[in-house]
C-alpha cells in the first residue's frame, strides 16, 4: 500500500518518518517496491514526514510539479 497515488500522471507519494523505518527490513521493502513500480512506469516521490509538516506549501508545490511533467509528457 501506498501513501497516496495519482493515476492518471502514475506519481506515487511516499511520506517517510522514523516510526515506519525504524528497521533496515522496512527500508528494503519500501525500495523494492519502488522500483516494482518504476518497472511499471510509476514516479515514486519520497519526502520526509517532518517537510510535510513543516514546509507543507513546499511539499505540495513539488509535487503538483512532477504531477504536470507527468501530465504533460503523457499528452
Amino acid at each position: 500500500m501506498v501513501d497516496v497515488a495519482e493515476p492518471t500522471s502514475q506519481v506515487i507519494v511516499e511520506a517517510d518518518g522514523r516510526r515506519w523505518h525504524a528497521t533496515e527490513q522496512a527500508m528494503v521493502d519500501d525500495r523494492r517496491r519502488d522500483r516494482t513500480a518504476a518497472a511499471n512506469g510509476w514516479l515514486v516521490l519520497r519526502v520526509m514526514w517532518d517537510d510535510v509538516v513543516e514546509r507543507p506549501e513546499a511539499v505540495a508545490a513539488e509535487i503538483e510539479a512532477a504531477v504536470a511533467r507527468r501530465s504533460r509528457s503523457a499528452a
